[in-house]
């Protein structure tokens, strides 16, 4: 007997063990609170607490909350960080109010910041938040500032206050009245006494300003630490990676967890799903896109399967905040890059996770085509002038195709309506701006828009001869000085864009490509006939400037064109969507007919 017992310890201590190290597989590691924090730039800040009446030297790293205020002197600097959706600045002799700053544990996707501006400037660097409802606002007592993904200043002085939008859009008004919405490159004012001054561009000298340097590079380092921190704690759970040899195990014991989960299934599911995300951007960053499709194929069915459960609603809201936490780090990500085909895939799982919520689902839609305009100005400042113009077609097609949307929808709440198409009017005042300044880098030097039409009206004539006589003669044709004209040479094909109708298209679908060249005299003219066209990403089939969708998912299409041996490339992005359910067909059938009939 005493035999039996300790054998039977001998196999269920290692049994035991094994147990504990398979349930541990599937944990998930602590969660670290998300917090407001105060950085002192430059000493010279203080802080007044809520329910206090003292100003106090600040500290370093300290913790604000609601209705804290911040304040420099003369000589401080100081940088409040808000969990990671963005920061405030402050210059000199500035003053704000932390009025609101919250995280809902209800809604994790919202996040609601609000700031009062008593006095100076500040810079705010907000990411693109993750929904909707959230937001972020600067105010003063006459002018409120709201964004959802921008870089703006906010300046008050005695004479009034002052927007500057560095980067996307933003909507300025008041508390009683709707301003303007204010691109990148422009500022409105608004007079002490309460005049609203008109939308103009701001100078070189705001934009040569120390102050402005210094923000622009601050913003890149906020970017890079925010990328930084998500990158450090997702990848601290490796067997998350689809190539890790434990990864089947660890997904059986991610199940068992879910299964024991309770009330907080959904949450977990959603912080799996972060993990799983990452582990995929990994593979391809290593050259395993193969690998990382497929675990992607199996992520989206995943979630499917998860939103057909019992209280997949619930679970929409931690799934989406998990995508938008990863997509941070494809801030950036252009068409060239290896990301690019998976930055469409997690795009298009915003729009899955989103199809029971009409507003949410035109929201994912709208960030997507804001992707494209911030593609489209990392692609103008490296100089790849092919490349934006079918980038900004597909930002303007998926707002055009938003906008209708929006129109005939009325099951939409007014207020997340406005929302929606105040971010609809955004983007579209910033696909004007970038399409502006794209004009202008394709224009001759020296020739303004307003006589760029053709480049005979800028040639100069040679000179033909010249006479101590006012009378000018023909030229001599057998003499040394005479200056040959030599024969007008047919314009070049500098620049092509490519557009794809209908964009998105239906699984099944015929989208007709065609291929626009901009000429050397600044002409256009339609070369789709001497285009080849290849697809990136196994997903249809070209026929001559046709694309046929086969499944569901996104692609790239390139058209190159030859001109003299160079090679004229352009690039656009595609979306292939579901086609709508056809109605089910309730017209009773006639038994007593011997003709059958066929429905067209």
């Amino acid at each position: 007997m005493k035999r039996l017992f300790f054998f039977g310890i001998i196999l269920i201590v290692p049994l035991a063990a094994l147990g504990v190290w398979f349930w541990s597989l599937g944990s998930l590691p602590a969660v670290s609170a998300s917090n407001i924090v105060l950085h002192i730039e430059h000493t010279g800040v203080e802080v007044k607490v809520v329910g206090g009446d003292k100003w106090e030297a600040a500290t370093e790293g300290m913790v604000l909350k609601e209705s804290d205020e911040v304040r420099t002197d003369i000589s401080g600097r100081a940088t409040i960080r808000f969990f990671e959706t963005g920061e405030t600045r402050l210059q000199e002799n500035s003053s704000v109010v932390i009025e609101k700053a919250e995280e809902a544990a209800e809604q994790p996707t919202t996040v609601l910041i609000e700031l009062k501006l008593i006095s100076g400037k500040v810079w705010s660097r907000v990411l693109r938040l993750l929904d909707l409802d959230s937001s972020f606002s600067v105010r003063t007592d006459t002018v409120v500032a709201t964004v959802r993904g921008t870089a703006f200043e906010m300046s008050k002085e005695e004479d009034g206050t002052t927007v500057r939008v560095f980067e996307s859009a933003v909507e300025v008004g008041s508390e009683n009245a709707e301003g303007d919405t204010v691109s990148e490159g422009f500022k409105l004012s608004r007079e002490k006494g309460g005049a609203w001054k008109t939308v103009e561009r701001f100078g070189v000298q705001e934009e040569t300003s120390e102050w402005y340097k210094e923000n622009l590079k601050a913003d890149e380092a906020y970017l890079d630490l925010i990328k930084a921190n998500i990158s450090k704690r997702l990848s601290s759970r490796p067997v998350s990676r689809p190539d890790h040899p434990l990864y089947g195990l660890a997904r059986a014991s991610e199940r068992l967890h879910l299964a024991l989960s309770g009330k907080k299934r959904s949450e977990n599911f959603g912080r799996y799903l972060e993990y799983r995300f990452y582990g995929i951007k990994v593979l391809v960053d290593d050259g395993k896109s193969g690998l990382a499709f497929q675990a992607m194929t199996e992520l989206n069915q995943d979630i499917v399967k998860r939103l057909k459960e019992k209280r997949g609603d619930e679970a929409v809201k931690f799934m989406r905040r998990a995508e938008a936490k990863v997509r941070v780090l494809f801030d950036g990500v252009g068409p060239d890059s290896s990301l690019y085909r998976l930055k469409q895939r997690m795009e298009d799982e915003v729009q899955e996770m989103s199809q029971s919520d009409k507003a949410s689902e035109l929201f994912g839609r709208i960030s997507a085509s804001d992707s494209r305009l911030h593609e489209a100005v990392a692609l103008l400042n490296a100089g790849k002038l092919d490349e934006v113009q079918a980038t900004l077609e597909a930002a303007k097609q998926g707002l055009a195709n938003i906008g209708r949307d929006l129109e005939g929808d009325t099951d939409i709440t007014p207020n997340r309506m406005k929302v929606l198409r105040g971010k609809v009017k955004a983007l579209l005042i910033r696909e004007a701006a970038i399409s502006s300044r794209l004009k202008n880098s394709l224009l001759i030097p020296g020739v303004t828009p307003e006589n760029a039409t053709t480049t005979t009206s800028i040639i100069k004539q040679p000179l033909i001869s010249t006479t101590t006589t006012s009378t000018i003669k023909p030229p001599l044709v057998s003499t040394s000085t005479t200056i040959l004209q030599k024969p007008p040479t047919a314009p070049m094909l500098d620049f092509i864009s490519l557009i794809a109708f209908p964009n998105p298209v239906e699984v099944g679908q015929l989208s007709r490509l065609r291929v626009m060249g901009l000429l050397s005299d600044g002409s256009k003219v339609d070369v789709t006939a001497r285009a080849t066209f290849v697809i990136i990403g196994n997903l249809g089939i070209i026929s001559g400037a046709a694309y046929s969708a086969t499944r569901l998912g996104s692609v790239i299409i390139e058209a190159a064109v030859f001109e003299n041996g160079q090679k004229k490339i352009a690039k656009i992005p595609l979306t292939i969507i579901e086609p709508p359910t056809a109605p089910i067909d309730t017209t009773p059938i006639d038994t007593t007919s011997n003709t059958s009939t066929v429905r067209q």
